[in-house]
């Protein structure tokens, strides 16, 4: 028995490599190799492999089966060591290039749990539902409020603390005032929550009106007659305080006083068109932003009953064509063409009568009048009905809402409009409810068309029935009634088209 190789170190990819590039020393004679052999044939063929690849320097395959099949010694340890190296450095590869965007991150989170509540916190924050009565998107932060509340107590109050002092504008009074003092406008309207700020702020409400002193009329005689009014306007102590000056100095005094009035009434004036204009603005954002919503829900329903409407065509063929190159006998090649023609529109009408039932279902008006037959003939059930139900409603919601959040979106991009990923997935859900609808519909098509089928069948043999009555008309075939489903045809139909007289002569 040849000696075993000794093992001087680990074996790696130069010695495997050595061995299985110098097959011929040795093993190919049918000599056993020694170890010193071996060891010998593993140092002259060493090569210095790049850090990076263990594997650089490796034999191509076929050297290296070869060698195994030649027995050279570290061959088949070679090979197997590549055959496990190779697909783990390219799922490492792959992997690498996948996670790479990520890297930048690994530093910020010590564990998956903290970068979950990340996630959890965007998930909550940045969602957004249907108002009942306009149907525009609305911020629903309700799940991140809760979320901040059970997680986060402290962020949460400092939170409310730091949006409740910023400033915002509220479209009831026109003003940009903070969140607070809206908080108490609408507090105003409730008379519950009214008393309950009053009662916290310690408020009284007043039982009368207090009384307003008028100014006497050796007050207005040293008043020019264009400033009295805005004399008459003062509160009481300014006027008190100001009738121990001079006349000049009440006079100027009363100018400032009027010029900051007008400008006071012309700057509320200003702001109030503001407030119009932005809310007509809005309003027609709003409008326009609807029928967006309204335009994609359309635009992506038509298409997709278009292509279903296409494929219905291409799989009624309840009639088969005549071949022009085998026409019945008495067939001219115009008839056939003529005859082919008023085949083909029979089956694009039930096409379109299938088609029509199908998509009257989806309209609330139609679906009363066709549904119970529907059921009654098996043709959907409630189970049906749910999914198509939901899939719709689904596809709706999300189509009309992208619609309507990327109109809004493209009016502030200035034509560098780049979807966020809460819109694309909104885009995604309304794709994926469409295609549960017209797999509904491809379900109920084929119930439809097998229950067409079965009626032409019904129909062609009560022809078939008509005919046998008919005595003469056309001989039974091995003893049984003539059957136009499955007969061939016979060499005794008649070559051309009867005349009166010869229907009148054989029938009656």
């Amino acid at each position: 028995m040849p000696d075993e190789p000794s093992v001087t170190g680990t074996p790696d990819s130069s010695a495997s490599t050595a061995a299985a590039s110098q097959p011929a020393q040795g093993t190919a004679s049918g000599t056993p190799s020694s170890s010193a052999d071996v060891n010998t044939q593993a140092v002259q063929g060493e090569t210095q492999s790049p850090p990076d690849d263990p594997l650089a320097g490796f034999p191509e395959d076929s050297v290296l089966e070869k060698a195994v099949a030649d027995k050279v010694p570290w061959a088949e340890m070679a090979s197997r060591l590549k055959g496990a190296y190779t697909p783990l450095k390219t799922d490492f590869t792959a992997l690498t290039e996948k996670y790479k965007p990520f890297e930048a991150f690994g530093d910020r989170f010590e564990s998956g749990e903290q970068l979950q509540e990340v996630v959890n916190l965007y998930d909550n924050l940045f969602q957004y539902s249907e108002d009942p009565e306009s149907h525009a998107p609305i911020a629903n932060t309700e799940a991140a409020a809760t979320w901040l509340h059970e997680q986060r107590p402290a962020h949460a109050s400092d939170l409310f603390a730091s949006l409740a002092e910023m400033p915002v504008f509220d479209q009831e009074t026109g003003r940009t005032m903070p969140r607070w003092e809206v908080v108490l406008h609408g507090a105003a309207q409730d008379p519950e929550q009214k008393a309950i700020a009053a009662r916290i702020l310690g408020l009284v409400e007043p039982s009368a009106n207090a009384p307003q002193w008028q100014p006497t009329q050796e007050e207005l005689n040293v008043v020019r007659p264009d400033l009295q009014d805005t004399y008459r306007n003062l509160p009481y102590e300014d006027r008190e305080e100001l009738k121990l000056a001079s006349p000049e100095f009440i006079n100027r005094t009363l100018e400032r006083e009027q010029l900051a009035q007008q400008l006071q009434q012309t700057n509320a004036e200003s702001e109030r068109l503001r407030t119009e204009e932005t809310q007509r603005r809005e309003a027609y954002i709003n409008e326009q932003a609807q029928v967006a919503g309204n335009n994609y829900v359309g635009e992506q329903l038509n298409q997709a009953l278009t292509t279903f409407f296409d494929n219905v065509v291409q799989q009624s063929n309840f009639i088969e064509p005549i071949d022009p190159q085998k026409p019945p006998e008495g067939m001219s090649a115009q008839d056939v063409v003529q005859m082919n023609a008023e085949i083909k529109s029979a089956n694009e009408n039930e096409a379109v009568m299938t088609t029509a039932v199908v998509i009257g279902l989806l309209n609330p008006q139609v679906r009363a009048f066709i549904l119970p037959l529907l059921q009654q003939n098996g043709i959907v059930d409630q189970k049906f009905l749910q999914v198509l139900d939901d899939a719709a409603n689904g596809f709706g919601n999300n189509a009309r809402t992208y619609g309507n959040i990327t109109y809004r979106q493209r009016l502030q991009s200035n034509g560098t409009y780049q979807p966020g990923q809460d819109v694309v997935t909104l885009q995604n859900e309304a794709k994926r409810n469409l295609q549960r609808v017209v797999s509904q519909a491809n379900v109920m098509r084929a119930k439809l068309m097998e229950k067409r089928g079965r009626f032409f069948e019904l129909k062609a043999l009560g022809h078939g029935q008509t005919l046998n009555s008919v005595s003469g008309t056309r001989p039974p075939i091995n003893g049984q009634g003539y059957n136009p489903i499955t007969a061939p045809a016979s060499s005794n139909l008649p070559s051309r088209k009867l005349t009166r007289s010869e229907i009148e002569a054989q029938f009656g």
